[in-house]
């Protein structure tokens, strides 16, 4: 019976090398009529490879606003053909492009790989120019990632090679760059001076509002309030010379917010109005919102109660406009990231194809009567022994198991990327912490700020982290230890013990304000209430 079983089984196993055989006569025939059209589509048309990678690069960057997955597929295309062609510049410019498309979505530890890659095929060639501006774009995901030290490393490679080539523009943005990360390290004095210091003789009208908002910025946290609003007014006239209502929108939105500091109620309206008639041309919903904001608190303030109920609703509908928006964002982008996924392992597996295709018929003759031989050999083997059979099939379970596992890990869930409006995000944050006192409330987290702002948690922390300097934790501490330095000080507050003034001052536990206290103070807050 073993004996007509093994019979059996060789007879299917030559009908099986059969079968291979022919299908690899038909693989050949398949390759042959496939390098035919292909050569007749080139001859046709007259395309090379090098400018077919240059096509599918411009298709993908101009889709990266648009759509992230195409301008991923292209941007693959890119690459394959240029691998393929061992051309370093292109090579290069396509882990640009990938880079650009991974910052865009804000997965910035990939953008940077992509980035490194791209200045190593730089390195190879006299690209000079790319290569400095791919230093630019490297520095600026060091400044996400909270690397101020690499950023300005970065920025000064890209500063010797502009320099070289002497591209004023270019360094504009170089300086620029520059006096930001001096202004999130804190170090606001050398920013503003930097800033002022820029020659903008030739920079383009966006680099001069750029440059006029970031000095009226500073400003503006200095509490030099006309300072600010003479340089914002330098702004204003730029942006209108070239008609950007962006620029327009957002430059009278914080004077306004200035002259509401400044109790200037007439002003404060008629700016206010500027911000939301241009916000609303371009339709700028954040703009747009603040404003109603800025409107509702005038006329609460004016005792115009009809008109301040009005805008507050109207305020609501927009913020209730712009998290559906958001919403479906995010949706959109869970979708491009899928299909995203699904393309490549097509791809992969079509590649795999092509290289099976691409194979010897004889070596793949060889092999897989090797392959047969040894399937031959290990079967008999385990039909002999039955408890190793039960350990193959034990050990089977547990790979099923652990690729069940991989796959469970993989899914991944993805965010929008950071608000747009920085600063606009900056100032409704003081907003909550100043007028609002929002660090008293016990239970306040980056979630609870960033509900009321409709943001993403992590933007909270890093427009904190850009803009102010400190982390999240110590930039709540500050507020909540100078809130207690005030109870301490007040004989009002003498009856209560350490704990009551930490819990009115928004800390759970007392040891937490001891230590924050004394972190920030450099006292106790039983020293600090007895010399005060």
């Amino acid at each position: 019976m073993k004996n007509k079983s093994k019979y059996l089984f060789v007879t299917i196993l030559f009908i099986f090398v059969a079968i291979s055989i022919n299908q690899a006569q038909d693989i050949t025939d398949t390759i042959f009529q496939e390098k035919k059209l292909e050569f007749e589509i080139s001859i046709k048309h007259e395309i090379t490879d090098s400018i077919k990678s240059k096509m599918y690069l411009e298709f993908s960057n101009t889709l990266i606003e648009s759509d992230v997955f195409y301008a991923k597929l292209y941007s693959d295309s890119a690459y394959n053909i240029a691998s393929n062609l061992n051309n370093n510049n292109l090579l290069g410019l396509c882990y640009r492009t990938r880079g650009i498309i991974e910052y865009h979505t804000a997965t910035y530890k990939k953008a940077l790989e992509n980035y490194l890659k791209a200045d190593s095929c730089f390195a190879l060639t006299d690209a000079e120019f790319i290569r400095a501006d791919n230093y630019l774009k490297m520095s600026n995901v060091y400044v996400q990632i909270s690397m101020p030290e690499n950023a300005i490393n970065y920025l000064n490679k890209a500063k010797s090679i502009f320099t070289k080539l002497k591209k004023d523009s270019e360094l504009i943005t170089v300086k620029n760059n520059y006096a930001l990360i001096l202004y999130t390290q804190k170090k606001i004095d050398k920013a503003l001076q930097i800033f002022e210091n820029i020659n903008m003789e030739n920079a383009t009208a966006g680099q001069k509002i750029n440059n006029f908002n970031n000095i009226a910025m500073i400003y503006s946290g200095k509490n030099k309030n006309q300072k600010a609003i003479y340089f914002y007014t330098q702004a204003e006239k730029i942006a209108k010379n070239i008609q950007d209502y962006n620029s327009l929108s957002v430059i009278y939105y914080n004077i306004s917010l200035i002259y509401e500091t400044k109790g200037e109620l007439k002003k404060w309206f008629e700016i206010t109005k500027k911000a939301l008639f241009y916000s609303e041309k371009i339709n700028y919903k954040e703009v747009i919102q603040n404003s109603y904001q800025n409107l509702y608190r005038y006329y609460k303030k004016t005792n115009n109660y009809e008109k301040a109920l009005e805008f507050n609703l109207l305020s609501y509908e927009k913020e209730k406009e712009i998290s559906k928006e958001k919403n479906k964002y995010d949706i959109q982008l869970l979708t491009i990231r899928h299909k995203y996924s699904e393309a490549q392992n097509k791809n992969k597996l079509n590649e795999l194809e092509i290289l099976n295709n691409q194979n010897n018929i004889k070596y793949l003759l060889i092999i897989l009567v090797i392959v047969i031989i040894a399937f031959v050999l290990v079967l008999v083997y385990f039909l002999k022994n039955k408890k190793v059979k039960k350990n193959l099939l034990q050990k089977n379970k547990e790979i099923i198991k652990v690729e069940e596992e991989v796959i469970e890990n993989a899914k991944e869930i993805v965010y929008l990327r950071p608000d747009k409006t920085e600063q606009i995000i900056y100032t409704k944050i003081i907003e909550l912490f100043e007028h609002k006192e929002i660090f008293l409330n016990i239970e306040l987290s980056q979630t609870m700020i960033a509900a009321k702002l409709n943001v993403r948690p992590t933007s909270i922390s890093k427009t904190i982290n850009k803009y102010h300097g400190h982390n999240y934790n110590d930039f709540v501490n500050k507020y909540r230890i100078k809130y207690a330095q005030t109870l301490l000080s007040s004989s009002v507050y003498d009856k209560y013990s350490i704990a009551g003034i930490a819990q009115l001052s928004g800390y759970k536990s007392k040891t937490t304000f001891n230590n924050s206290f004394k972190k920030i103070t450099g006292l106790t807050p039983s020293f600090y209430r007895k010399n005060s």
